[in-house]
């Protein structure tokens, strides 16, 4: 998919010259566009394309005194993989961030708690900021698991003003895998 988007885009510029240097009107202008189709190495396993993580239950003085929760597991299961043509894959998370903690999803807004965000991290504790794309893990032939963690975390904002309200704690991502 890389080397398709990287073709348009150069395709693009392409077309852009061209166009720059006075194409008269109904002048035929040939473009072409070539990429690589290429069949995804594995399947997500079922009930993996919507996954629930279930934070625990979090007082406001743990946040103050802690400034975070730790990780809590979660896996995206790979399925039926087949490393004969791409062997890696990386994966990129996106979602509403949040204005005080960049790279964090922010809660959702029909959600009364302030002052906190949710993380993502690799199993290791690396964190995982939105749009940013994990390092890459290396596939075999069968399952695979790309084990991850989200945590909550107080905004430093809301720790110096004692300013975190209490409430459920609800965001949505969406996560993208990429292989090579």
């Amino acid at each position: 998919m890389r080397e398709f988007i990287m073709s348009a885009k150069g395709m693009m510029l392409l077309f852009i010259v061209v166009m720059s240097q006075g194409i008269s009107t109904g002048q035929a202008v040939k473009i072409t566009m070539h990429g690589k189709l290429v069949a995804e190495p594995c399947t997500l396993a079922p009930g993996d394309e919507k996954k629930e993580v279930f934070l625990g239950h979090i007082g406001p003085a743990f946040l103050y005194e802690n400034g975070r929760t730790a990780g809590t597991d979660f896996t995206l299961r790979l399925e039926n993989c087949d490393v004969s043509g791409l062997k890696a894959v990386t994966v990129t998370f996106s979602g509403t961030e949040d204005c005080e903690l960049p790279g964090h999803l922010a809660i959702n807004t029909t959600c009364t708690t302030r002052g906190v965000a949710i993380g993502l991290e690799t199993a290791q504790g690396k964190f995982l900021p939105l749009l940013t794309e994990s390092d890459s893990q290396i596939l075999v032939n069968g399952s695979n698991a790309i084990n991850l963690r989200a945590f909550v975390r107080a905004s430093p904002k809301a720790i110096i003003n004692h300013a975190i309200i209490p409430g459920a704690i609800n965001a949505t991502a969406t996560f993208v895998l990429n292989y090579s």
